[in-house]
């Protein structure tokens, strides 16, 4: 599954832990890059995901953030 096509629902941290879980090259993390940080300011944080290709921060209020990795 590409983080960057990944739906925005209640369960999205959940499927994504469950394609981690089946051997998906995606990993669940605390560090945000500063970059991630700054676009997402004071927002409280829920989960956290990471590839190669693409970060995910799904926030305490709902919303999802995702943005293509940076270098």
């Amino acid at each position: 599954m590409s983080l960057t096509l990944a739906a925005t629902d209640a369960s999205l941290a959940q499927r994504i832990r469950s394609r981690v879980a089946d051997g998906a090259a995606i990993r669940e993390t605390a560090e945000m890059p500063a970059w991630l940080a700054a676009e997402i300011g004071d927002a409280s944080v829920q989960a956290l995901f990471e590839s190669e290709h693409a970060h995910v921060a799904i926030l305490e209020d709902g919303r999802t953030v995702v943005r293509r990795a940076r270098g």
